[in-house]
């Protein structure tokens, strides 16, 4: 339920060039009502009724891509270690608004490609009830070759 309004961000897209397209060279994407079999709209339900948003499309170019930053997974807080308190630092970050390492990697230590309470039950379930160690990179440094997480800005936890 939304309150009456505009500016709302109800989906965010996400684009991958596949090294089809070179750094530098920009490319468009417009949503249409035309895709499927039969053909599905794109409309909002407010009291029952569908109205057709009004969309724009988007232009943007493709980028290089950052160096990947070398982290551990499950390491949440940067410290060296993976411990009691990087659970206790995923459940104050979502929930107390404590600090928050900019490294999406080592946040997500069950390697779900989100960054949830289920990070930290996996790190207390590693750490307490021998459950399974987090995927690579741990329990070393590393990068992590999978696209579902921006990775790391920076980790301050490896060299």
């Amino acid at each position: 339920m939304l309150a009456p309004g505009s500016g709302y961000e109800l989906t965010v897209g996400h684009y991958y060039a596949n090294g089809q397209t070179t750094p530098g060279f920009p490319t468009s994407i417009d949503l249409c009502n035309t895709l499927g079999a039969p053909p599905v709209a794109i409309v909002v339900v407010v009291g029952g009724a569908s109205i057709p948003p009004t969309v724009e499309g988007a232009t943007f170019e493709i980028v290089e891509p950052p160096p990947a930053v070398d982290f551990v997974r499950a390491d949440a807080n940067a410290d060296g270690f993976v411990d009691i308190a990087d659970g206790i630092w995923v459940l104050n970050d979502l929930f107390q608004g404590g600090l928050h390492t900019d490294c999406d990697g080592a946040n997500d230590s069950n390697a779900d490609g989100g960054y949830d309470a289920a990070d930290a039950i996996y790190t207390f379930n590693f750490q307490f009830l021998g459950g399974p160690q987090p995927s690579a990179p741990f329990p070393g440094c590393g990068t992590d070759a999978s696209p579902d997480l921006a990775d790391c800005a920076v980790f301050p936890g490896c060299p």
